[in-house]
């Protein structure tokens, strides 16, 4: 018999557009649907109605469910449940628990193509020890990252290696979508 604790995963969507009632009902429903496990990883996908207190949304949420990597972005549209929200407030999290797996946030940035080079270079990669159980969760600005070229790169590095996310989205130039 294996008694070791399995993944859970749950997710939770909040309307309101006060942020502190927001983050207390996403944590309140994670709590519920994750039976008490400790949440490893926090996706959190904000509307752009929350402002300046978008910022402090990653630490007020790891505080609040415990989570140890916890990475987001703003959206246009906001999923959660069985819903999406446009133009309104919307805070969508989905959090895992997942006993047994190291997770390896990184932050990647690009630079402009150096003088005589066509591509773009990136200051961090993953560090991936055994390719055939990894898989990346990439989010980017649409404005400032180009995200063809990272998986170009991604794809002769990390072969094989399976990356899901997405990008930003809701801010109209550079410098108004957020990631955290």
């Amino acid at each position: 018999m294996n008694n070791r604790p399995r993944p859970r995963f749950a997710g939770a969507l909040s309307t309101a557009g006060e942020t502190t009632l927001a983050i207390e009902q996403v944590t309140e429903r994670l709590r519920a649907d994750l039976h008490g496990a400790r949440p490893d990883l926090l996706a959190i996908f904000v509307s752009h109605h929350h402002g300046g207190e978008i910022e402090s949304l990653g630490p007020r949420l790891a505080k609040a469910t415990g989570a140890t990597v916890v990475l987001g972005c703003t959206g246009e549209s906001i999923i959660g449940a069985d819903r999406e929200v446009e133009q309104g407030p919307g805070l969508s999290v989905w959090a895992a628990s997942l006993p047994g797996t190291v997770l390896r946030p990184f932050a990647s940035e690009a630079s402009a193509p150096a003088h005589g080079s066509e591509q773009a270079s990136f200051s961090e990669l993953p560090l991936v020890k055994d390719a055939s159980r990894a898989s990346l969760l990439v989010l980017a600005d649409p404005f400032s990252f180009p995200m063809d070229e990272f998986l170009e790169r991604l794809n002769v590095e990390l072969p094989g290696v399976p990356a899901v996310g997405g990008m930003a989205s809701g801010g109209m130039g550079p410098g108004q979508n957020l990631l955290f």
